[in-house]
């Protein structure tokens, strides 16, 4: 439907007028409000007027955490030119 098609189009990964490396900063920013409102609205310092900075600091080590894990699954997993399973 034609609906669909103008939102599919509208998304940033699917925008050949914005630079790739924008593309990416605004699909981050986009990631970033989901990491963050959860450890803001259901962290324990919920209460507390260090609430945004707690929610801030989780988001950052979960960001580095998945990095972390990431980057170690990538190395382990495409070694060399061949891509190694199981």
């Amino acid at each position: 439907s034609p609906l669909v098609a103008g939102f599919l189009a509208g998304l940033p990964a699917n925008r050949r007028a914005v630079s790739p490396v924008l593309r990416g900063v605004e699909i981050g920013l986009a990631h970033g409000y989901l990491l963050l409102g959860p450890f803001l609205a259901l962290g324990p310092l919920r209460d507390t007027s260090a609430a945004s900075t707690a929610g801030v600091l989780s988001s950052w080590g979960l960001v580095a955490i998945l990095a972390a894990c990431l980057s170690i699954y990538g190395k382990v997993t495409y070694q060399g030119d061949e891509v190694v399973l199981g």
